[in-house]
C-alpha cells in the first residue's frame, strides 16, 4: 500500500527533535517518520532499517544521531528497540512515534527508564500515520 506523504508545515516542537542536514537518523520501522523527513525545510541523512538487522557494526557505519522508532509496531515495540540500543550501548536521542496516550510524561518516564545513556522523545502521529507534535 502506497504512502501518501502530506506537504505541510511540522509542529515546531517536532522540528526541534529532528537532526539538522549534517545529521544521521535512523529509522527503524517508522514509515511515518518518512513524512516528517519530507514536510522538513531541511533533509536530514535517513537510513532505513529494521530492528531485526541492527547491530553493532552497522550502528557503528550508520553514526545516527537519533532512532525513530515505533511505540508499537508490527515487528517490535519500544521496548524491545531500546533494550536493543541499551545492548549496542547507543547514547543518543531515541524518538518514539505514538498514537494519543493519556498519560505520555509517564509512557516517556518508563521508557527512559530502560535506556540509559539515551534521550527519549515521544513523538505524536495523527491518525493517518503523520507525525503531529512532541508529547511531553
Amino acid at each position: 500500500m502506497p504512502m501518501n506523504i502530506a506537504q505541510r508545515q511540522p509542529d515546531a516542537s517536532t522540528v526541534a527533535l529532528w537532526p539538522t542536514a549534517d545529521e544521521t537518523c535512523l529509522i527503524m520501522d517508522a514509515p511515518g517518520a518518512l513524512a516528517l523527513v519530507a514536510s522538513l525545510p531541511v533533509t536530514p541523512n535517513v537510513v532505513l532499517t529494521t530492528l531485526s538487522l541492527l547491530d553493532q557494526p552497522m550502528l557503528q557505519s550508520v553514526a545516527p544521531t537519533r532512532v525513530v522508532i515505533p511505540l508499537i509496531g508490527p515487528r517490535f515495540d519500544a521496548v524491545q528497540a531500546l533494550t536493543r540500543l541499551a545492548e549496542l550501548r547507543f547514547s543518543g536521542i531515541v524518538c518514539i512515534l505514538t498514537g494519543p496516550l493519556p498519560a505520555p510524561g509517564l509512557v516517556r518516564a518508563e521508557l527512559a527508564h530502560i535506556a540509559p545513556g539515551m534521550t527519549v522523545h515521544l513523538i505524536k502521529i495523527d491518525h493517518r500515520g503523520m507525525p503531529s507534535a512532541a508529547c511531553a
